[in-house]
């Protein structure tokens, strides 16, 4: 039988310790290799889980289209005084759709009798 372990058994060892499969052609034969092939596990795994958490992560976080101006004015528009508001595409490739917008103006008057 053949004793040399050559890089092909040396990575399907790995993969098999790292997928927790523990099917291969190489065994350790030592407490030592033993020990480096339960701390590759566990570092390979953690390793997995961040990346995949950093993965999903930047998938999952969308960034805003469409900024806002800061202020809005009030100007005229068709003969007619008009709260006017500006809105910027971040991107020219945004496409807009169902694009819904509302606005609500409350505004308070002193009635002569002493009611609002």
């Amino acid at each position: 039988q053949n004793s040399t372990v050559g890089i092909k058994d040396i990575f399907l060892f790995s993969l098999a310790t790292t997928t927790t499969l523990g099917i291969s052609p190489a065994v350790p034969v030592s407490t030592f290799s033993l020990l480096v092939a339960n701390v590759q596990a566990i570092v390979v795994q953690m390793l997995l889980v961040f990346v995949t958490g950093v993965f999903f992560t930047r998938l999952s976080q969308t960034k805003p289209g469409i900024v806002a101006a800061k202020y809005a004015v009030i100007g005229e528009f068709n003969g007619r005084p008009a709260l006017m508001v500006r809105f910027l595409f971040q991107q020219i490739e945004t496409v807009l759709v169902d694009v819904r917008f509302a606005l609500t103006y409350q505004r308070q008057i002193q009635l002569e009798k002493g009611g609002s």
